[in-house]
């Protein structure tokens, strides 16, 4: 016996159609109206037809929200580094140096990734009141490469000038939940993750520092100090002849970037304080690189008017009190505070002080 053949139910064939052309209709609006969530709050202040009115900075990633403080004009002065350099206040550089200063120091910044920024920020600012450089470990690495980028997303697109490309790039989860957050905060609620200069105070509570915690982010998990090396365990240098073969790549760098600045701009080059038991040791392989580094970026610098070098990656009082730091790399609000003021009296007479080495100082032409 044949089965008959199933007639289309024409009903049924209606009703999908119906939801098909609801369902699209929803879609379409629930984009609209994402799309316009976007372009009112405009999380990155990036969108050029976006309603003009402050908008917190949001975003946990700095390298996504640098651009848009890089671009303003009320910051006419500019601090770069990694976050050992972050906790210099922008509000007492600016009561120590005058004018406006802008904080991009990034976590885990690579050199690359610094320049990227400094290099964004002199394109819209040609002659800048002061800039002040925080170097550290990473303009120190050797070899014929350098890394750009860390596993943090760093977006290439907010670092160019066309604004218009960024909305390629805008539509997604991601946007919306910062965009909901710059929503939130102008509504009264959620916390503000950087001021409008680009710094933030990231360390805990004061209530909360532990010695004994301190002590074992320092020297491990016993917490103490381990005794001198012996020194022939010290004597694994380099020669004289090692030392000039090194290659530091990301030197280029530093200098197409001081080479653009002009005269008048006041230019500061910071090493940063490590605390000593971070610090490569003097007569070691890696000491010998470190204090060649230090010579070539000085090398650098000098070719610039209006430059002051300052090393407090040294042995001293400051980078030997454990009380000092939080861990390895980064130092109190007080420590901050003080390099700020000595930065300022040393950029004034080229003297050294305690805690640093004046390792060049030139005046404004």
């Amino acid at each position: 016996m044949v089965s008959p053949v199933p007639v289309p139910d024409p009903g049924r064939e209606i009703e999908w159609q119906r939801f098909v052309r609801t369902f699209a209709r929803w879609a379409v609006g629930a984009a609209l109206c994402c799309a316009l969530f976007i372009v009112i709050f405009d999380p990155y202040d990036n969108i050029p037809f976006s309603p003009p009115f402050a908008r917190p900075i949001m975003d946990d990633n700095q390298r996504y929200m640098y651009p848009a403080i890089a671009r303003k004009s009320r910051f006419d002065s500019a601090i770069f580094g990694t976050s050992s350099i972050r906790l210099l206040n922008p509000a007492h550089l600016d009561r120590e140096f005058g004018g406006g200063f802008a904080q991009f120091g990034l976590n885990d910044g690579q050199a690359y990734e610094q320049y990227r920024i400094a290099d964004l920020f002199l394109r819209h600012h040609k002659a800048p009141g002061t800039i002040v450089w925080g170097i550290d470990a990473v303009w120190c690495g050797t070899g014929s490469t350098y890394k750009k980028f860390t596993g943090r997303p760093f977006p290439p697109w907010r670092y160019d000038d066309n604004a218009w490309n960024d909305l390629l790039y805008l539509f997604n989860g991601k946007t919306i939940e910062i965009a909901a957050r710059v929503a939130r905060n102008l509504a009264g609620g959620g916390r503000l993750r950087y001021g409008p200069d680009g710094y933030a105070n990231f360390l805990p509570p004061v209530r909360d520092y532990d010695l004994a915690k301190v002590r074992r982010k320092l020297y491990g998990p016993s917490g103490k100090r381990p005794p001198a090396a012996p020194p022939e365990a010290e004597a694994t240098g380099l020669s004289a002849r090692e030392r000039k073969a090194l290659e530091f790549p990301t030197h280029t760098l530093l200098k197409e970037i001081l080479g653009r600045l002009p005269d008048r701009t006041r230019k500061i080059i910071l090493f940063v304080p490590y605390h000593l038991a971070s610090q490569a040791r003097a007569g070691t392989r890696r000491g010998d690189i470190i204090a060649e580094c230090k010579a070539r970026v000085t090398r650098i610098a000098a070719a610039s008017a209006n430059m002051t070098v300052i090393d407090y990656m040294i042995p001293s009082a400051l980078t030997r009190r454990d009380e000092n730091y939080w861990d390895p790399l980064h130092y109190t609000l007080d420590v901050a505070e003080n390099i700020v003021l000595q930065m300022g009296r040393v950029a004034e007479s080229g003297k050294e002080e305690n805690d640093l080495r004046v390792l060049h100082a030139s005046p404004a032409r």
